[in-house]
C-alpha cells in the first residue's frame, strides 16, 4: 500500500487543479480517500481514469503534457513556442476592432451633431422670416390699393381698409396655428 497524498499533491500526480480535486473528492475519488484525510495515489489514479475521458478535457495552459516533456529532453526547440508571426493574435485584432468601432462611432456622432438643428436660433429666424413677410404683405396692400380701387370703381380709402382688416385677421388666426405647431 502506497503511501496517502495531500490534495495539492494529488493535483500534481493527475494533472489537474486542486480546486478539481477538492470537487471529486466526494464524488470520483471517494475510492481512494485514506482515513486521515489523505489519498491513496494509485487507487485515485485509476479512479480518475475510469471516470475521466481525456479526449473531452480541456489542456490546462501551464500544465506540460507528457509528449512535451520528453521533447524537451531530446530536443531544445520543440518545446519553445511558436513565433507571434506565425498566426493572428487575437487579443490585437479584437483591440484593433474596438478602436476602429469607436472612430467610427466618433465620426457618426460628429456628423449627426453636425446635422442636428438647434431650436433657438432656428425659432428666432422662422419669427424674423415671418415677420417680414407679414410686412411685405401689408406693403403690398399700401402701393396696390388705389390701382385695385380704380379698377374696381370704388372709394380708394374704404377698399385700403376692408383689405387691412381682412388681411389682419387671415395674419391673426395664421399665426395662432403656427404657434400651436411650434410648441
Amino acid at each position: 500500500m502506497a503511501a496517502g497524498v495531500s490534495g495539492r499533491a494529488l493535483a500534481k500526480v493527475l494533472g489537474i487543479s486542486e480546486g478539481a480535486v477538492r470537487k471529486l473528492k466526494d464524488t470520483r475519488l471517494v475510492g481512494a480517500k485514506l482515513p486521515g484525510g489523505l489519498f491513496d495515489p494509485d487507487k485515485a489514479k485509476a479512479l480518475y481514469s475510469a471516470n475521466v475521458d481525456r479526449a473531452m478535457q480541456r489542456e490546462r495552459p501551464g500544465a506540460q503534457t507528457a509528449v512535451a516533456a520528453h521533447a524537451s529532453d531530446a530536443e531544445p526547440s520543440a518545446s519553445m513556442p511558436a513565433p507571434a508571426a506565425a498566426g493572428p493574435d487575437v487579443t490585437k485584432a479584437r483591440a484593433f476592432w474596438t478602436f476602429e468601432k469607436a472612430k467610427r462611432e466618433q465620426i457618426k456622432r460628429k456628423k449627426d451633431e453636425a446635422s442636428s438643428i438647434e431650436r433657438a436660433p432656428t425659432l428666432a429666424l422662422v419669427t424674423t422670416l415671418a415677420r417680414a413677410f407679414r410686412d411685405g404683405l401689408f406693403g403690398f396692400i399700401d402701393r396696390h390699393y388705389a390701382e385695385m380701387a380704380a379698377e374696381l370703381g370704388v372709394d380708394p380709402h374704404v377698399l385700403y381698409e376692408v383689405l387691412t382688416r381682412y388681411l389682419r385677421r387671415y395674419v391673426e388666426t395664421s399665426i395662432d396655428r403656427i404657434k400651436v405647431a411650434l410648441k
